[in-house]
């Protein structure tokens, strides 16, 4: 460290305490120098007290009247050695000058030629007790007992100074030597654990500490640790700086100086638990489901297979279940945890969900195991016409016996069969359906997971003597039907009234008329171009039994008239024909309810469309040109459109610059544009297409342009007059329309300039801003809008916009807007505003803004800043109050004044110069 000296005035001054208190020869000579002493010392106290006058931040008096000097002196105690902060105080007997950090090691020797030891008291007639207060308050006592000093004055001992404050009471702040480090527990607690951090055992180099209090530690390395808690992770171990906060570790090691406050966070996050869920199928029952069919949840959330699911709060029940799955069942759900006395080691069986509590830090692993529910067959045995027991009739089941109203289980998914031992005396018939929902099913039966069905087994008496009587009925939905539309049904109906049943199978045969064709039938009947037979076996058709349905889909050929077609059906069978004899033809006209007939009205229909699309890509420009392309098409189904017209009246934005007619088509070439197709639009057909040129007018303002075509036709008016139109369609009128919307995209380059009134202002002034805003195309622009925020310097007092703009605005702001600008169209707006009071002088910068909906290609000319000078009000210099004002009276001058000081203490050694002298001439004269 960097010596510090005192000033020489303090030096000079101890000479002159020295040469006053020292001893020249004998104790006699000391006494008869007395006066001269207190003159000496009279004249080194005016020296301080000029000083202090002279140079008051040297010397300052303490509070206990002390005297303090400030040597420029400002080393830190605690730059000494630690080995000497318990020093007792040093008592100098000498006059030891300590200038810095003293170590005493020096010892006065006196060389005294007189070899005076004097112990009177009275040997110092004058003494001074002055306190040199450094900064760390030692005090040097120099009580002249004990020194041998030195009759020249010249002390040979080496007070080692370094520069810094000495301290010779040995009082040095114990902290210079030691550190702390406080240790604290933070917990997040997200997952509902239930430890304080006083549970935590924190450590401080392998010893468990009390948290959150100072520990003392020597310097030097020092870590902070934790004992580990299950449940728990430790996330950090942060160190810092008590008082500046500054980081001294990330992890806990750390190295601490002397005098260091460090304080050490511990934080340790929940650890929260996991639940995994596998998933186990049993397919004993023919089941085809695999793990992925099923939904695993944990309190009714769907969890990933196999994999680990989060349990966000801990110490809490979590229900382990599943979705339903149609077929399975539940058949047990078993839990293992990776904590070996953990509760959670459990299992259940045949139960739908199981309830655990795991807690923070725990793993568990759950199985559920599903198996397969086996489907179900019930048969029902129902005799007719004989007192015989249905359980004297053996049901099978797969070709084995089966028993009668028991479920039996079959597998899954494979076919099984139910039929039983024939009795040649009774006609039997089998139908199955679905436990559920009541639905048929075909025997064989292919059951799914959980199905059950039943299958009810009628068995009729045979009888030859009774007669059977059929009935057939046949309809349709009645509502109109369309020549090359839609297909249609026609629901045949079979029963057996009785009493006695078909011997035989019998004969369905339904006759379509021309202009029909079948689309689809049940597999028990035969195609033969328009007639199809369908065959009934006798057990279906018992007497009181249920009757049998037909269903025949068809549909009217496009090339149909429009008409009645009337559909015959009949049934046959031994003992009842369709007509009396078997040999005779059924015809609508037969009298027996063997035969039906059903009218269906067919009609011949078209329809029209028309698609209109343009050729732009993206959006059109004002003045650009774009083209139109139009077709139209017949959907039918069943006729062709006559008269074809095609129109387009093309809205004021566009002008018509070109027409091109496709095959077929006749246009004029102006607006409206209409245009004839020269033949008949068969069904299912599109014309070629009319392809038109437009051009956008160049001050279009809007956004796009919907431009509409229309088509209108005739249908089919030949077909009125050939045949009778079962409806009005023939010769009716049919409309289409299709519009198009076209983009439409203006691009107008926008520019704002700004300018201001004057280039100058002061505070209360007024001025004007000038925006000038032009539009310079190509295209004219929409909602314009100009913005100017005016800065803290200025209020706005109020804007004038000429003609075509509008503005607002507030004390701070201006707004002004205009709904459209043409191409090379422009407008002012001059904003009145005032400099306000508090505005300091220097330049200000406005910056004003214009924007607008349309498209600017160019926006760097959108924006324009001016600035303006503030320049501060002049004042002239205050004039005096009257004419005998004088100059302004002046403080006394005080502090380290580079003349006043040396002068201050000129005088005050002068002063005490003729003091001295005085007293020195008193003496001489009373000593002679």
């Amino acid at each position: 460290m960097t010596k510090r000296r005192l000033p020489h005035w303090w030096s000079a001054g101890k000479d002159l305490m020295r040469h006053v208190i020292r001893d020249g020869g004998s104790n006699a000579a000391r006494r008869s120098e007395t006066k001269r002493v207190t003159a000496l010392a009279a004249t080194f106290l005016l020296l301080v007290a000029g000083v202090v006058v002279s140079a008051p931040g040297l010397m300052t008096a303490n509070a206990d009247g002390s005297v303090k000097v400030d040597n420029d002196h400002h080393g830190d105690d605690n730059d000494q050695e630690c080995e000497n902060q318990d020093k007792p105080e040093t008592e100098h007997d000498g006059h030891n000058e300590h200038e810095g950090q003293n170590d005493d090691e020096g010892q006065n020797e006196s060389q005294d030629e007189g070899q005076d030891q004097s112990q009177d008291d009275s040997s110092n007639a004058a003494t001074f007790s002055a306190t040199s207060s450094n900064d760390n308050g030692g005090e040097d006592a120099n009580n002249g007992d004990d020194n041998k000093a030195d009759d020249e004055g010249e002390n040979q001992a080496e007070d080692q100074n370094d520069g810094g404050d000495h301290d010779d009471d040995g009082d040095h702040d114990d902290d210079a030597c030691i550190a702390t480090i406080e240790v604290h527990k933070v917990i997040g607690a997200d997952h509902g654990g239930s430890m304080a951090p006083s549970e935590f055992a924190l450590k401080l180099d392998d010893q468990v500490v009390q948290q959150s209090v100072d520990i003392t530690v020597e310097p030097g390395a020092h870590t902070v640790s934790e004992d580990d808690i299950f449940g728990y992770e430790l996330k950090a171990i942060t160190c810092t700086d008590a008082l500046s906060g500054a980081p001294v570790s990330a992890d806990g090691t750390l190295t601490i100086a002397a005098g260091e406050h460090v304080s050490c966070e511990v934080v340790n996050d929940e650890v929260p638990p996991t639940i995994t869920l596998h998933k186990e199928v049993v397919t004993d029952n023919g089941g085809t489901a695999v793990e992925s069919d099923f939904a695993l949840t944990v309190n009714g959330d769907v969890v990933p297979h196999d994999a680990s699911s989060t349990i966000e709060m801990a110490n809490q029940p979590a229900v382990i279940s599943e979705e339903p799955t149609a077929g399975y069942a539940t058949a047990s759900i078993e839990c293992s945890s990776d904590i070996a006395a953990s509760a959670n080691n459990t299992s259940n069986a045949g139960e739908s969900s199981l309830s655990v509590v795991p807690v923070l830090g725990e793993n568990i692993d759950c199985t559920i195991t599903n198996d397969d529910i086996a489907p179900t067959v019930t048969i029902h045995k129902v005799v007719v016409g004989s007192d015989k027991l249905p359980s004297a009739f053996q049901m099978l089941l797969g070709g084995a016996n089966a028993k009668q109203d028991t479920a039996i289980d079959v597998d899954a998914n494979t076919p099984v069969e139910v039929s039983e031992v024939d009795d040649a005396n009774f006609v039997s018939s089998i139908k199955c359906s679905d436990n559920s929902d009541k639905s048929p099913l075909d025997n064989p039966l292919t059951l799914v997971e959980g199905q059950n069905a039943t299958c009810v087994v009628t068995n009729t008496l045979k009888t030859v003597d009774a007669p059977v009587n059929l009935v057939l009925t046949k309809t349709d939905d009645g509502l109109l039907k369309v020549a090359g539309g839609a297909s249609f049904d026609y629901t045949i109906t079979v029963h057996n009234i009785g009493p006695g049943n078909p011997s035989a199978a019998s004969t369905v045969t339904d006759q379509l008329p021309a202009g029909l064709e079948f689309v689809s039938f049940p597999a028990n009947c035969v195609q033969a171009g328009q007639a199809l037979t369908c065959t009934i076996g006798a057990a279906d058709l018992q007497a009181g039994g249920d009757p049998v349905v037909i269903i025949v889909k068809v549909r009217a050929l496009a090339s149909a008239p429009s008409g009645t077609y009337t559909n015959l059906a009949f049934v046959d069978t031994p003992g009842d024909p369709a007509c009396g004899s078997a040999d005779c033809t059924p015809t609508c006209l037969t009298e027996s309810n063997n035969v039906d007939c059903e009218d269906t009205d067919i009609t011949r229909e078209a329809s029209i469309s028309v698609e209109k699309v343009d050729d732009v890509v993206g959006a059109v420009n004002p003045g650009g040109s774009y083209s139109y392309l139009m077709r139209v098409t017949n959907p039918g189904p069943s006729t062709f459109l006559a008269n074809l017209t095609l129109t387009d009246d093309l809205p004021s934005s566009l002008t018509l610059q070109q027409v091109l007619p496709g095959d077929g088509w006749t246009c004029n070439d102006v607006d409206p544009l209409v245009c004839h197709y020269g033949v008949d639009l068969q069904p299912g057909t599109t014309t070629s297409d009319v392809h038109i040129v437009v051009k956008v007018d160049p001050n279009f303002l809007g956004d796009s342009i919907i431009n509409l075509a229309t088509a209108i036709a005739i249908v089919d008016p030949a077909s009125a007059a050939a045949s009778p139109p079962v409806g009005s369609n023939p010769g009716t009128v049919v409309t289409a329309t299709d519009d198009e919307t076209t983009a439409v995209v203006r691009n107008a380059d926008l520019k704002i300039v700004k300018t201001a009134s004057q280039p100058t202002a002061s505070a209360g002034n007024n001025f004007n801003w000038v925006l000038d805003v032009v539009n310079n195309g190509p295209n004219a622009a929409t909602n314009v809008v100009v913005n100017d925020a005016m800065p803290a310097q200025f209020e706005v007092i109020a804007a004038f916009p000429s003609a075509g703009a509008t503005c607002t605005n507030t004390a701070s702001a201006v707004q002004c807007t205009a709904a459209s600008l043409l191409v090379g169209g422009s407008f002012k707006i001059t904003v009145q505003v005032r400099v306000v009071a508090a505005a300091a002088a220097g330049t200000v910068t406005n910056t004003a803004t214009v924007t607008t909906s349309s498209n600017d290609p160019n926006v760097a000319d959108n924006t324009d800043s001016e600035s303006i000078n503030i320049v501060a009000v002049s004042s002239s210099p205050p004039t005096p109050a009257g004419p005998s004002a004088g100059p302004t009276p002046q403080l006394p001058r005080t502090g380290n004044s580079p003349i006043g000081g040396p002068l201050s203490l000129a005088s005050l050694l002068v002063a005490g110069g003729l003091v001295s002298l005085v007293i020195s001439r008193r003496r001489r004269a009373a000593s002679a």
